[in-house]
């Protein structure tokens, strides 16, 4: 028998991106090696054979259906086009994050606040009564400011 590689080879083409078999042809034969014995009258004359007793072929030529076609090219394409949009865009959102942080940081460093507490103290009503003032235990906003003159003022 002369083996002809289009009827009895074994192939299959993949999809380089996905792994996916888009042709594919399994084909095998079975064969029964028959001996020559000289014991069984009914094998007399037999010679010692190789006797080809099955042979099958399976597989898949081409993808006709428009919706299979229709996903692998989505499938192959999608990521890509993805891929594409989302390197620029996550690009630019960590841009503005790093500008964001550095904006933060930058305002606490350079604008807060010398003191969080006020400068004068409160003025409590013992300190009245002790500075001699005649308002009868009234504290007003709370605060003492310094004049010019150095003394302390109540405000």
């Amino acid at each position: 028998m002369k083996p002809d590689p289009e009827k009895h080879q074994f192939y299959i083409d993949l999809q380089p991106k996905l792994g996916t078999a888009l042709r594919a042809q399994a084909r095998s034969q079975i064969n029964i090696q028959m001996n020559k014995v000289d014991d069984v009258p009914a094998a007399r004359g037999i010679r010692d054979i190789v006797f080809p007793f099955v042979w099958f072929s399976d597989g898949i030529e081409t993808i006709d259906d428009a919706t299979t076609i229709g996903l692998l090219h989505s499938a192959i394409h999608t990521p890509e086009k993805a891929r594409s949009a989302l390197y620029p865009a996550c690009f630019v959102i960590g841009i503005v994050c790093i500008l964001l942080v550095v904006s933060c940081v930058g305002y606490h460093h350079f604008y807060r606040p010398v003191r969080s507490e006020p400068i004068t103290p409160r003025r409590t009503v013992k300190m009245v009564e002790e500075n001699g003032n005649g308002n009868t235990g009234t504290i007003g906003d709370g605060h003492y400011e310094l004049k010019s003159n150095g003394v302390l003022a109540s405000s």
